[in-house]
């Protein structure tokens, strides 16, 4: 008998918004390229910015900008942040249905502190885990597979025995396959993962264990059942 460990992307996974993210949204105000957004993005994602101050010094250093602009835009994502997301349907109840079902289950997302603090404060005690594994405090983002294998390993268990449950196949599906992990593919935006869908419908990328498009329904049994080819147990 084994014990599966569950982990769950967050952002656009159990909670979206807004629409853009803080790095295009300084990147259109401030006519950053596509290079220098890529840039912002990964520092924003690596690093611990605690503090719109933080965020501002991050702009003043970096990229140039004028006090009162890198204050104005600091003030306005931070804000975004802490006001924009909300739940996604399913999801509190999933995370709900398997702590009560004494599965345990964690985080494994490329996501910035004020967004990790406002994913806490919408789903309380249920964001409350010790498999809890930020982009920004590892200092690396998927789809690299040592964010992956840390959890795993830090979850002690075989890569088999762990479902991973996220909306991007490349940052969150295709790395928890080539680890041998299950995979359900959160398809709930379709249109942004067209590339990941013809390659999979060309057999050029591995298919995920399921493909769902709302997490409502998904229930405890269908995703532990994910794991029972596994065979050897989690310790």
């Amino acid at each position: 008998m084994y014990t599966p460990v569950v982990f769950f992307d967050i952002g656009a996974t159990l909670i979206e918004g807004p629409a853009f993210t803080p790095a295009q949204q300084i990147a259109t105000r401030l006519g950053f390229s596509d290079t220098t957004r890529r840039r912002l993005d990964q520092q924003l994602l690596t690093s611990m910015i605690n503090t719109p101050d933080a965020l501002v010094a991050l702009l003043m250093s970096a990229y140039a900008v004028p006090a009162k602009t890198a204050a104005d835009l600091a003030t306005m994502i931070w804000q975004s942040q802490i006001e924009g997301p909300k739940t996604v349907p399913g999801g509190m109840e999933l995370l709900s249905a398997l702590r009560a079902t004494g599965i345990q289950y964690g985080f494994i997302s490329n996501i910035w502190f004020p967004y990790a603090t406002t994913f806490a404060r919408l789903y309380g005690k249920l964001a409350e885990t010790d498999l809890a594994f930020f982009s920004f405090r590892a200092g690396l983002m998927k789809p690299d597979l040592g964010l992956f294998q840390k959890a795993i390993a830090t979850a002690n268990c075989l890569p088999r025995a762990c479902i991973m449950i996220g909306d991007s196949y490349d940052s969150d599906i295709r790395p928890a396959i080539a680890l041998g992990m299950q995979t359900v593919w959160f398809l709930c935006r379709p249109a942004k993962e067209q590339l990941g869908l013809e390659r999979v419908r060309q057999k050029i990328f591995p298919t995920p264990n399921k493909v769902v498009s709302s997490l409502i329904g998904l229930n405890v049994a269908t995703v532990v059942s994910l794991t029972t080819e596994a065979k050897m147990p989690c310790n």
